[in-house]
């Protein structure tokens, strides 16, 4: 693969590592949604938008390193070379986050 294919398929990586990221805080939205239903201006109090960004950056690192990990090694990329990419998005992120904490 030549290196405009990498950053193609890292770009990727990133891409579709945080729409996995995403996937998970949409329970998450909605049980804040469902807390708060009551009180007007509450949601807006209680939702981080630095949380979440903070959020969808570590589901795209972990599907850069999903990506850079990955055997995707022809020009071709298929269907079931993106699963484990938004896979890693949904689930990579708790283990960087985990890291993190323990520096």
């Amino acid at each position: 693969m030549g290196p405009d294919v990498w950053l193609a398929w890292l770009g990727l990586g990133a891409l579709l590592g945080a729409a996995g990221q995403l996937l998970r805080t949409i329970p998450g939205m909605k049980k804040l949604t469902q807390r708060t239903a009551g009180t007007p201006g509450l949601f807006a109090r209680e939702f981080s938008w630095k949380r979440m960004g903070y959020s969808l950056a570590l589901g795209a690192i972990a599907g850069i390193l999903a990506a850079l990990s990955s055997e995707a090694k022809s020009d071709h990329i298929g269907r079931g070379d993106l699963m484990p990419l938004l896979a890693a998005g949904y689930a990579g992120s708790d283990f960087i986050e985990a890291f993190l904490r323990k520096s």
